[in-house]
């Protein structure tokens, strides 16, 4: 198998935040996914929060999965993560925002 640094980066998923969980990305069978950059953006004139979880296949989303919980982006502004996060099949990334439609996530990384 070729290295991993090896591979394009890409966009792999991107969504407008839904007030309910909802799958961003998930890793496709037969597969892994390396995700290289998060992408969170406030599109709305005031504050806001998210949650976002990386999800094992079969698991659900809980406290101990949480990558950010209730995590306060200000008006208009952008949060940008960097970081390597393995993902092997059927794990996914999930997200929700306070308010519907107010926080936009991109995920960026390669799959191989």
């Amino acid at each position: 198998m070729a290295d991993r640094r090896s591979y394009p980066s890409r966009r792999l998923g991107a969504a407008s935040l839904p007030a309910s969980e909802r799958v961003i990305y998930e890793c496709p069978p037969g597969m892994m996914a390396t995700i290289e950059h998060l992408q969170v953006a406030s599109t709305h004139t005031g504050n806001e929060t998210f949650r976002m979880w990386h999800v094992r296949q079969n698991e659900a989303t809980a406290l101990s999965n949480a990558l950010f919980y209730d995590y306060t982006i200000a008006a208009k502004s952008y949060l940008h993560e960097e970081g390597l996060l393995y993902l092997t099949p059927g794990e996914r990334i999930v997200a929700s925002a306070g308010n519907a439609d107010r926080i936009t996530l991109t995920i960026y990384g390669t799959e191989q």
